[in-house]
């Protein structure tokens, strides 16, 4: 089968960058629950994960109120 895995973090959060840098960023507030705290668990598998998107709190609390 055709499975792709995508990541969502919210804007503010580590793991985007991570995934797309391999550097960590500085970190900034945001209400969306992530993955983890400011920094890498290790659960998370990258080389599992096709593609990261990054969503602000606005669109996050936005979406779940459709």
């Amino acid at each position: 089968p055709h499975v792709k895995i995508l990541g969502v973090d919210p804007v503010g959060s580590i793991f985007y960058d991570l995934f797309k840098t391999g550097r960590q960023p500085e970190t900034f507030p945001y209400k969306v629950e992530g993955v983890g705290q400011d920094e890498m668990p290790q659960n998370v598998d990258f080389s599992v994960i096709d593609e990261m998107y990054l969503v602000d709190d606005k669109a996050s609390f936005n979406t779940t109120r459709r």
